[in-house]
């Protein structure tokens, strides 16, 4: 089955995503930065990926050619499955976490003072950042924010899980 995408999406859906450009991002919203959600379904295989595994969302600037079509400059494509079965606020977690991923592409002027770099249509340009840990991709701020709420805190605990149950069976081992 072909993964299927939808945009008609719910209010509370648009106002989550404001609230965390408000709370978290203001700096995108200060320079006109628009971001738009799709949903993604896929019933045989996750419908949304990152590297190669499955992930809940991604976020992708927008390509200049589609930006003449569109409004959005960014947009976040989400795992519809995943996205019904959570919570509000881990909901509120992953779309901060994804906005994470943007940051505004800034330039010398002639005066050699920074500022916003714009596309031949005057939007602002943006960079994709990686994730603060290696292991997988996650933000610290985003653990401090919503703590047990955000993916990455999950993700984490989980990976520390693993670490403790390595180390007691190398324990058990030594013994």
């Amino acid at each position: 089955m072909a993964t299927e995408y939808r945009y008609n999406l719910e209010a509370e859906d648009m106002e989550i995503l404001n609230e965390a450009l408000a709370s978290y991002h203001q700096a995108l919203l200060d320079n006109g930065v628009k971001v738009g959600l799709r949903m993604a379904w896929n019933a045989d295989r996750p419908p949304v990926k990152h590297g190669g595994y499955p992930a809940a969302a991604v976020i992708n600037p927008v390509p200049y050619k589609q930006r003449l079509d569109c409004s959005y400059d960014l947009l976040i494509t989400i795992d519809e499955g995943q996205w019904k079965d959570t919570t509000r606020a881990r909901k509120l977690a992953l779309l901060d976490h994804e906005l994470s991923h943007a940051k505004l592409k800034m330039k010398k002027n002639e005066h050699g003072a920074e500022e916003l770099a714009r596309d031949a249509l005057g939007r602002p340009l943006l960079k994709m950042v990686p994730g603060d840990w290696a292991s997988s991709d996650g933000f610290a701020d985003v653990v401090k924010r919503h703590g047990e709420a955000a993916f990455e805190y999950q993700a984490a605990k989980r990976t520390a899980n693993l670490v403790e149950i390595y180390k007691e069976k190398s324990d058990a081992g030594d013994a």
